[in-house]
């Protein structure tokens, strides 16, 4: 991978791939994909990813289960991943927390004044 960082950010919202594309690919190379589901077919096919950042609601594969099964998966247990998601509850946080993930950031997204 050498020195390039690779960011996969896994959210239904099209909105939310723009802006996440304008903040990080300055940095990072950034992929976007659609729901959970996606998110385990592009690890699986042994693409490049340093860090995820996860939505939690979404169609076919919701977050939390998309984190759990990606935790599971050989050789990457280790790896990064962080829920983005408009969910503000306590219990949903420690949840997420338990399954494997390292933080959680909370939407609405917004672009930083410059």
């Amino acid at each position: 991978m050498g020195n390039t960082k690779y960011i996969v950010a896994v959210d239904d919202q099209v909105d939310n791939h723009l802006i996440l594309n304008e903040l990080l690919s300055p940095v990072y190379e950034v992929g976007t994909l659609s729901n959970g589901q996606k998110s385990l077919d592009y690890v699986q096919s042994c693409q490049p990813v340093d860090l995820i950042l996860l939505d939690i609601v979404m169609p076919e594969m919701d977050g939390f289960t998309a984190c759990k099964k990606l935790k599971s998966l050989n050789g990457f247990a280790d790896r990064p991943v962080i829920f983005l998601t408009s969910l503000e509850g306590f219990a949903d946080e420690q949840h997420g927390l338990t399954l494997g993930a390292e933080d959680f950031i909370h939407k609405p997204l917004e672009m930083p004044f410059v």
